[in-house]
C-alpha cells in the first residue's frame, strides 16, 4: 500500500482538463482518456493498493472504501517509478476483437446464456455514441 502522490494542482488540472466525471489520472488530475496503466485506489482516495491488499481491506472489519481502478497518464507514470509495483496495464483490443468481448460481457450482465446478437450490437453502438458524446473517445 503506497499513499497517493497527488500533484498539489490537482483540482486545477481537473477543471483545466475537464476530467470531472471521467478518470483523471489518480496523481495530477488531469484527462487520462488513453491511459494504459491502471491502479487501484482505496482508502476513500487516498492509497493505491494490490488486488491481493484490496481484497484483504474489502474483508476486513475495519473496511476501507474501495474506488475501484484509476489511470495513470504517461507523465506521471515516468515521475514516480514508486509506482511501478502497483501498475495494471490495461491491454490493447485489436480491431475486430471488440465485437466478441463485447458480446460476451453482454451475455453475462443480461444473464442470458444466449444473448441476442442484433441486440447486443446495438447496446455496443449505443455505449460508443455515448463515449464519443462526451469526449471520452474521440472521433479517428
Amino acid at each position: 500500500m503506497i499513499d497517493i502522490p497527488f500533484d498539489p494542482k490537482f483540482s486545477d488540472n481537473m477543471d483545466r482538463t475537464h476530467s470531472h466525471g471521467n478518470y483523471p489520472c489518480a496523481v495530477c488530475g488531469c484527462n487520462a482518456p488513453r491511459a494504459k496503466a491502471w491502479v487501484h485506489v482505496h482508502g476513500g482516495g487516498d492509497v493505491i493498493v494490490t488486488e491481493e491488499e484490496s481484497e484483504q481491506l474489502n474483508n476486513s472489519e475495519e473496511v476501507r472504501a474501495d474506488m475501484g481502478m484509476w489511470p495513470i497518464g504517461e507523465d506521471c507514470r515516468k515521475k514516480h517509478p514508486e509506482l511501478e509495483s502497483y501498475l495494471q496495464i490495461k491491454p490493447t483490443i485489436k480491431a475486430g476483437e471488440w465485437k466478441a468481448l463485447f458480446f460476451d460481457l453482454y451475455r453475462e450482465i443480461s444473464g442470458k446464456e444466449l444473448a441476442d446478437e442484433t441486440l447486443c450490437m446495438q447496446e455496443a453502438y449505443h455505449r460508443l455514441a455515448t463515449l464519443k458524446a462526451n469526449g471520452i473517445i474521440k472521433e479517428g
